[in-house]
């Protein structure tokens, strides 16, 4: 046995019970897979990082996005206020036209519904009428 011992030495081989054997082969196992895990983990993080750069760029879009909406919106309020402005100027025009057609077709009817139109020419009768009514 000691020749056997001494051969397997020079060898580089060490001789080893169950006992040894079992928990050498336990050993080389969990270190065989802590490697795997480990490059493993190296695979999983390049992964993480690459989506964490898809993430931030679809931030950075829909930032963008947001903004184009906002324009959009704001552009659109513009316009509603340029409609509303048209069509009161057109509602305007619509009655400068009516009421020179009124004056076209009845000349003296129309100066004197110029002269007695809106809330002045109402006190101006009423007041006539109140002193109709305290003289009589």
């Amino acid at each position: 046995l000691p020749k056997l011992v001494e051969a397997s030495r020079r060898a580089h081989v060490y001789m080893a019970g169950p006992d040894n054997l079992m928990l050498i082969l336990h050993t080389v196992r969990a270190i065989l897979r802590d490697a795997r895990m480990h490059e493993a983990a190296g695979l999983i993080q390049t992964q993480v990082d690459l989506m964490m750069q898809d993430v931030h760029r679809l931030d950075e879009r829909v930032n963008k996005l947001a903004t184009h909406f906002g324009q959009a919106e704001r552009d659109i309020n513009d316009i509603q206020t340029s409609t509303r402005k048209i069509t009161a100027r057109g509602d305007k025009i619509a009655e400068i036209e009516v009421m020179d057609a009124t004056a076209v077709s009845n000349p003296a009817s129309a100066s004197e519904s110029a002269s007695n139109s809106g809330p002045a020419a109402g006190l101006a009768a009423g007041s006539a009428k109140s002193q109709q009514d305290l003289l009589g």
